[in-house]
């Protein structure tokens, strides 16, 4: 897929335009843009097998929108508050 960027994908751009990038990514990807891709292309195999099951995929939302209560934005504000900047909250009460 990288290869698209140097190959002549992009009709309307010179082949060359993008080779900075492309040599960044593949040979000197010093902030590790790619270290997770494999794993990021197995995860969308999955779901996208997951997806044509749709009695599984409905309950996979399901259980999904029930258990994110807990990532709630104020539980991580005040997560941070509490363990990191070590400050009391004016809302609590």
């Amino acid at each position: 897929m990288l290869d698209q960027l140097i190959n002549g994908f992009f009709e309307d751009v010179d082949r060359y335009e993008f080779k900075e990038i492309f040599d960044n990514l593949v040979y000197r990807d010093q902030y590790f843009v790619l270290e997770d891709y494999q794993a990021y292309k197995k995860a969308c195999n999955l779901a996208n097998e997951a997806y044509k099951d749709k009695s599984r995929w409905a309950k996979m939302a399901l259980v999904n929108i029930a258990k994110s209560g807990v990532f709630s934005s104020d539980r991580s504000i005040n997560d941070y508050a509490n363990k990191i900047w070590r400050v009391n909250s004016v809302l609590k009460g």
